[in-house]
C-alpha cells in the first residue's frame, strides 16, 4: 500500500493515477488530505504501508512537520518517505534529509521526467 498525503485533491488523483498507469502499480493506494490527518489516522491502522508520498507545502502541519511526527513512532520510522514540491528551497531539501526522508522529489512540469522519477521510486522501494 501507498499513502499519497497531499492537500490539493487534484494532485493526489493525478500522482495516483500516474503511479497506476505508469508504474502499473496494482495495490491499494491511500490517499490522505493533509499531515495532521495521517499522524491521527496512525493509530488506526492495522497495515503499514510501504511508501508514503508527502507534500511538502500543506496547512496546519507541513511536510517537514509531518516527517518528524512519522519518525518520532517507532512502527513508521522505516517506512521510505518521499517528500514531494513544485518550489521547495535548498534549505527546506536538506531540512527534509536530515529529518529522515529517502528523497525529495521536485515536481516538475515535464510530463516524461516526473513520470520517469515516479517510476525509479516504484523500482527502488515497491
Amino acid at each position: 500500500m501507498i499513502y499519497i498525503v497531499d492537500d490539493k485533491a487534484d494532485n493526489r488523483f493525478l500522482l495516483e493515477q500516474t503511479l497506476k498507469r505508469n508504474c502499473h502499480y496494482k495495490d491499494p493506494i491511500q490517499s490522505l488530505p493533509d499531515g495532521y490527518y495521517l499522524l491521527q489516522h496512525m493509530a488506526t491502522v492495522t497495515e503499514l504501508p510501504q511508501l508514503i508520498l508527502l507534500d511538502l507545502h500543506m496547512p496546519l502541519l507541513n511536510g517537514y512537520q509531518t516527517l518528524k511526527g512519522l519518525k518520532q513512532h517507532l512502527d513508521w520510522q522505516t517506512i521510505p518517505v518521499v517528500i514531494m514540491s513544485a518550489d521547495a528551497s535548498e534549505q527546506e531539501v536538506e531540512a527534509c534529509y536530515g529529518a529522515g526522508a529517502d528523497m525529495v522529489l521536485i515536481r516538475c512540469l515535464d510530463w516524461r521526467a516526473y513520470s520517469a522519477s515516479l517510476r525509479a521510486i516504484c523500482q527502488r522501494w515497491l
